[in-house]
């Protein structure tokens, strides 16, 4: 098992809470893995009020497309016939940024003071918010639950948590390929694990199981395109680069596999440095943390970049992240970003 991850951590430990029905009347779900945020929102829908009861007692808002003066109206409104009033704020982000100083501070004056008969729910996604901010110190008096990104070395935890809790059984080796195949993105890692005991049921996944399964439809992952820049295929790397800018929602959307890249050179620089110490694929494996399956493609790559290309790439994937992020990118699509990284890490 891997080591467990903190957003695994926090998320239970909030689990906990809502199941022993230890509700706080404001609640905060902020961080770059908007996986847990989803989850604790719907944890809180399915346990905070009786179906029944929603109708009259459930209001749904969207940061964007409502203001942050009709989350304080609904978060002041009574119950009808039931013990709580929920307010769930979904992507809150651009609420909780509002340069609205005033209605900042009205935000503020209903957390010193909120109704306990209201259960103020804020989804703040893809970002933490800042600690040292005013309206933050007031949000954490209440209950806060942070969802950091998870690192490579986390996400087979992930996969463990999963599977403990819908009482599934997978082989170590199956979920090594299954991450290596699918990255860092839970949300896919989920929906694979799904389909995967639909289609083979209650049986023990085998590594078999998933290269038959999930390797299936993986031609335009970052897994493929990680093989393809390490073999410098350009026309390859060129062509998977376009699908995935193409059929990215946002720019979010690229941040796990941007992540899973920077993890992919750091292996194969690690690859290197073992290689000059003529260390065999065993070894290598082991050391650089990947599954023998895998270990011949770190090799080669290893053996095609030279270290300063490496570093070329590490600065190129930086570019990439921060341009996805909002900083430098200028007027340059989703699909730009995404290819234009490629690009220059094959042409140095």
């Amino acid at each position: 098992m891997g080591q467990t991850a903190a957003a695994i951590l926090n998320y239970q430990q909030l689990e906990k809470q809502i199941l022993d029905k230890e509700f706080s009347p404001v609640y905060l779900f902020h961080g770059t893995e908007n996986y847990f945020i989803d989850k604790a929102i719907q944890l809180i829908d399915k346990h905070c009020l009786p179906e029944e009861e929603k109708s009259f007692n459930q209001t749904i808002l969207y940061g964007e497309s409502n203001k942050l003066n009709e989350v304080i109206e609904s978060a002041k409104r009574y119950p009808m016939m039931s013990e709580y009033h929920l307010v769930i704020v979904k992507d809150a982000k651009k609420i909780l940024q509002s340069k609205n100083a005033k209605e900042i501070e009205l935000l503020i004056s209903y957390l010193e003071n909120p109704l306990n008969s209201t259960i103020l729910v804020l989804g703040h996604l893809n970002g933490k918010m800042d600690a040292r901010s005013k309206l933050f110190k007031a949000l954490a008096k209440h209950s806060t639950m942070k969802s950091d990104a998870m690192r490579d070395y986390e996400v087979k935890s992930f996969v463990d948590y999963w599977l403990k809790k819908e009482a599934k059984n997978m082989d170590s080796n199956a979920i090594d390929l299954l991450v290596d195949y699918v990255g860092l993105d839970l949300y896919a890692i989920e929906n694979e694990l799904k389909k995967l005991y639909t289609a083979k049921g209650e049986k023990i996944i085998t590594i078999k199981d998933v290269d038959e399964i999930v390797g299936f439809n993986r031609q335009y992952s970052v897994f493929e395109l990680q093989k393809a820049l390490g073999t410098k295929n350009f026309n390859k790397s060129i062509q998977i680069a376009h699908h995935m800018g193409n059929n990215a929602k946002s720019a979010a959307d690229f941040i796990p596999s941007i992540g899973a890249l920077n993890g992919y050179f750091e292996k194969v620089l690690k690859a290197q440095d073992l290689l000059r110490d003529q260390k065999n694929s065993s070894d290598i494996a082991k050391q650089i943390g990947v599954n023998p399956y895998f270990v011949g493609d770190y090799v080669q790559a290893a053996k095609s970049y030279k270290q300063s290309q490496l570093k070329n790439a590490f600065e190129q994937i930086l570019m990439a992240d921060m341009k996805c992020k909002g900083m430098h990118r200028g007027n340059q699509t989703n699909t730009e970003v995404w290819v234009d990284m490629v690009l220059r890490i094959l042409q140095n």
